[in-house]
């Protein structure tokens, strides 16, 4: 795992621009089938929290998808990552270290919603 590249990322910052709701999932093995360890895990996770503030990770599940049309469905067991984030770049540069940390091709990029937050009196 490279985690020179970790440390040159951002770390939050005030933000001043609107929240979006963001996802990926992280792959609970590597490549090889080998099972991604807790501290890779811990990485992972201290990086989204260090950018954007806080995330939460969810259960493991299943993620199914075809490499092209014609071929067959794999599958691999996944967990979903959630994070608010006011900057695109910021959120692209988070998947291409954890592409990078954990030695992927890609991950599931879901840049969405609209965060909003209501002051309570």
């Amino acid at each position: 795992m490279n985690q020179t590249y970790t440390d040159t990322l951002p770390i939050v910052e005030p933000r001043n621009s609107p929240l979006v709701a963001c996802h990926t999932y992280i792959p609970q093995n590597y490549n090889d089938g080998t099972p991604i360890n807790e501290t890779d895990l811990r990485v992972v996770r201290n990086l989204a929290c260090n950018m954007f503030g806080g995330c939460t990770l969810g259960p493991i599940a299943e993620g199914s998808w075809r490499e092209t049309p014609d071929a067959a469905v794999q599958t691999e067991d996944v967990r979903r990552l959630d994070v608010a984030c006011s900057d695109r770049r910021q959120w692209d540069a988070f998947l291409r270290a954890v592409c990078e940390m954990l030695d992927q091709v890609c991950v599931y990029n879901a840049w969405g919603v609209l965060v909003t937050f209501t002051e309570h009196s």
